[in-house]
C-alpha cells in the first residue's frame, strides 16, 4: 500500500495525470510546498473508497502550512466521520488550511461524499475542513475558482459546537480574532 509523505516542501506538477490506489491514506500529512495539475481517484471496480476517519483529514494534505494547491480534483472517495466525539476536521482537499494556504481550481467531483455522521465537535466540507490563522495577521486562506460537487451529509443530534460547509466548513484566528479569508469566484453545486 502507500505510505503518507510525512511533510511535502517540493512542486509536484502532475501534468494532469490522475493516481489511483491510495486507499484510505492522504497524499501527505502536512503540505509546505506546490501541488498542481493533479487527480486523485479513490474509486475502484466504479465503488467510491470509503475512508472512516479520526482525527484530522483531507486526500491531498492533512493539513497546509503555507502551501498551494492549484488544479488539484478528488474523485471516488466517501468520507464519514467515525463514532468519536472530538476536534475532527474532514474534506477532500484538505483537512486544515493555516496562514498563507492558496487554492486555486480546486474541485471535488459529485461521485464524493462527505459525511458528517452526526458528531459533534468536528467540521466537515467538501474541500477545506477549517482554516487557522495562527499569527492573526493577513490572509490566512485565499481558495479562488474553486467548485465543490460533492454530497456533504449532516445529519443527527449535535448539540454542541459543529460546521458543516460546500467550501469551508470553519475558519479560526489567533486570540479568538475571525482570520481574513478571500473567496473568490467559488461555486457548491
Amino acid at each position: 500500500g502507500y505510505t503518507e509523505i510525512a511533510s511535502f516542501g517540493g512542486t509536484l506538477d502532475g501534468k494532469g495525470h490522475t493516481i489511483t490506489g491510495l486507499g484510505a491514506t492522504a497524499f501527505c500529512v502536512e503540505c509546505r510546498g506546490t501541488i498542481r495539475n493533479l487527480t486523485i481517484d479513490g474509486s475502484a471496480n466504479g465503488e467510491n473508497t470509503t475512508w472512516t476517519v479520526k482525527g484530522t483529514t483531507g486526500v491531498f494534505a492533512h493539513e497546509s502550512f503555507g502551501g498551494t494547491f492549484e488544479n488539484c480534483i478528488v474523485k471516488g472517495y466517501t468520507l464519514r466521520h467515525s463514532k468519536a466525539k472530538g476536534e475532527h476536521r474532514l474534506a477532500l482537499v484538505c483537512g486544515i488550511a493555516h496562514d498563507g494556504s492558496t487554492f486555486t481550481g480546486c474541485e471535488s467531483t459529485a461521485d464524493c461524499i462527505i459525511d458528517h455522521n452526526g458528531k459533534a465537535n468536528n467540521f466537515s466540507a467538501g474541500l477545506i475542513g477549517e482554516v487557522i490563522s495562527n499569527s492573526g495577521l493577513g490572509i490566512a486562506a485565499t481558495i479562488v475558482n474553486c467548485t465543490n460537487r460533492a454530497t456533504i451529509k449532516a445529519t443527527g443530534d449535535y448539540g454542541t459546537n459543529y460546521a458543516v460547509g460546500g467550501i469551508v466548513a470553519y475558519c479560526q484566528g489567533a486570540s479568538a480574532s475571525i482570520p481574513e479569508v478571500r473567496v473568490i469566484g467559488c461555486v457548491n453545486e
